[in-house]
């Protein structure tokens, strides 16, 4: 029989807790709440709020209910063809973002690289995309770009009706994802005045509320998009310094292992490797 809960702290409690975060917005109070019930994956998640909701009733909010309807799209693999679709739809919005405000026109110069499980080809539920272009503002002034491409993504990504509706690139963020921005001068601040390493401080530019992401600084979408075929699946979106552009492909197509290993090799060594 399944145990009505785990103790805290336990292995067993530590990979419950990795099999119910692996749906967008939920994190660690939430899953941990869940595990306290006897509720260990998502599909004793759906199943219990099927009949009625009995253990995780008073948990979830409107936005973890709604995405648990479609947990098993966002929990599956993700095909090539679902990656070729999301990453033409990225360039197709941020081609339609000026660049610089004197030059209207579509702008040709972005790159956008696939990176994370999917590039190491290894089997994944989520698309990393990493968006540059050389003729961004360089260093710290990117606040609102990210933001701006959502926008004209629209109803490719959930949450999007509204911002479109209103028109609005401000109202692109909703409880259906998260957009962190506004963190790249707070490092170059760190760096300038103390010296600190910018992997000193992990929790900037994290992804919080159950939107994990790597430990950097860079401007970040953590959302779902939604496919032609009218299937959910995640989607990471970060905006990169065209110079940043090799040592974020490192960071964000992994493995952990291989990072950690790559920057102990730099430390040996006198010097230092970070995603930046």
């Amino acid at each position: 029989a399944r145990p009505s809960s785990f103790p805290l702290g336990t292995i067993d409690e530590a990979a419950a807790q990795s099999r119910l975060r692996k749906l967008p917005s939920l994190g660690a109070n939430t899953a941990r709440k869940l595990i306290a019930r006897g509720i260990m994956t998502l599909p004793d998640l759906a199943e219990d709020v099927r009949q009625g909701g009995a253990a995780s009733g008073e948990v979830l909010n409107p936005t973890q209910l709604s995405c648990l309807g479609w947990y098993q799209e966002l929990t599956e693999g993700v095909t090539a063809g679902e990656v070729e679709e999301m990453q033409a739809a990225v360039l197709d919005a941020a081609q339609r973002y000026a660049v610089t405000r004197s030059n209207p026109d579509p702008d040709l110069g972005w790159e956008i690289i696939a990176v994370g499980g999917g590039r190491r080809s290894d089997a994944s539920h989520d698309a990393d995309f990493l968006l540059a272009n050389p003729r961004l503002p360089k260093g710290e002034d990117l606040n609102g770009i990210l933001r701006n491409i959502l926008f004209k993504l629209g109803n490719k990504v959930m949450g999007g009706d509204a911002a479109v509706e209103q028109e609005d690139a401000a109202e692109v963020d909703t409880s259906f994802h998260k957009v962190s921005e506004g963190n790249m001068p707070k490092m170059w601040r760190r760096l300038n005045e103390k010296g600190v390493k910018p992997d000193d401080d992990a929790g900037l530019g994290g992804g919080g509320q159950g939107f994990r992401g790597n430990a950097d600084y860079y401007d970040k979408f953590y959302g779902i998009f939604c496919t032609a075929a009218g299937k959910h699946r995640r989607i990471d979106i970060v905006l990169v310094p065209y110079e940043q552009l090799p040592f974020a492909m490192i960071g964000w197509t992994g493995s952990k292992q291989y990072n950690r290993w790559m920057r102990q090799h730099a430390s040996d060594r006198g010097m230092y490797l970070s995603s930046h």
